[in-house]
């Protein structure tokens, strides 16, 4: 407990309390919602570029010259 029951707490004590539990709130929210965005963020970009990557990937395989396709290969970006 913050303060014992017998003891009378003012009111300006008691907003202090208040807004200290307030921030710690926020805080904590922030904190917790950074741990969730981030990963998030990483697997959108990823997917994003996965996408783009596979439609170069696809084009290239349409070609019939075996050696346009690996010109066209080299081309690709590394896929790490």
């Amino acid at each position: 407990m913050l303060f014992r029951p017998h003891e009378r707490v003012g009111l300006k004590d008691q907003l202090t309390i208040i807004k200290v539990g307030i921030a710690l709130f926020v805080a904590v929210t922030l904190i917790c919602a950074a741990l969730v965005a981030i990963p998030l963020w990483e697997a959108l970009v990823e997917s994003l570029g996965s996408e783009q990557y596979q439609s170069i990937l696809a084009d290239c395989n349409r070609l019939k010259q075996a050696s346009d396709r690996q010109a066209c290969y080299a081309r690709l970006p590394s896929k790490e």
